[in-house]
């Protein structure tokens, strides 16, 4: 039975502070009057408040992942030029989650696989390897960011593997960096291969601090 992601009560950041911070770091964000600190990579105007896994309602009907009692539009308090940038790139449909870091999506109007950069997930049942523990936890809390999605593709450098899987960073439209969530949330560990290591520090930093703080995986 898989078990229920824990929340993150971190603070945001977004899309388009994530280089600043690989290379520098970023002091604690202020948290205004009446508001409430959000995980940095959950979709902007969703905090993390207790019920799971916290994605704008995404994660509804998927097991082990609690619905958010939350119905308001994201960004309805937001003009639409205080919303994130996102990265230059190209927007492609996920058609299927195939795991925690693998997916397929439409791409150049044809059906491509699109393997994630520099994190790793556990295997689940259709791996060489089988199931492994939290497999499965990290394929749901993966569907619960971009099943379904229209998201922003950014190549790597080194755009295809051995595979010939496309290799890329992923974002959602309201400015989530998928990539960086799954290691934050505890459920990728990260892996480099290079020369796509633009985020290693960051993905490093945000390892180290979900195994301090025992989640996902770490929590084994």
């Amino acid at each position: 039975m898989a078990t229920s992601i824990p929340p993150v009560p971190t603070r945001r950041i977004t899309a388009t502070a994530f280089a600043l911070l690989a290379l520098t770091g970023c002091p604690d964000a202020e948290v205004g009057p009446g508001a409430t600190p959000e995980s940095p990579f959950a979709p902007r105007g969703v905090a993390a408040n207790g019920n799971g896994a916290d994605f704008g309602n995404r994660s509804a009907g998927l097991p082990g992942i609690a619905p958010v009692a939350d119905d308001r539009p994201r960004h309805a308090t937001e003009s639409p030029a205080l919303r994130p940038a996102l990265p230059d790139g190209v927007d492609v449909r996920v058609t299927r989650v195939t795991d925690g870091d693998t997916v397929h999506i439409e791409y150049e109007g044809r059906d491509e696989r699109l393997r994630y950069i520099g994190v790793n997930t556990p295997e689940t049942a259709h791996s060489p390897r089988g199931l492994e523990p939290y497999g499965n936890e990290a394929t749901e809390l993966n569907a619960s960011l971009v099943g379904g999605q229209t998201v922003r593709l950014v190549l790597g450098r080194d755009p295809r593997d051995r595979y010939d899987r496309l290799l890329g960073y992923v974002y959602l439209q309201d400015g989530t960096f998928v990539n960086a969530a799954l290691v934050e949330r505890g459920y990728a560990r990260v892996m480099t291969v290079r020369p796509n290591n633009e985020f290693e520090p960051l993905f490093r930093r945000l390892e180290n601090e979900a195994r301090t703080a025992r989640r996902g995986l770490w929590s084994r």
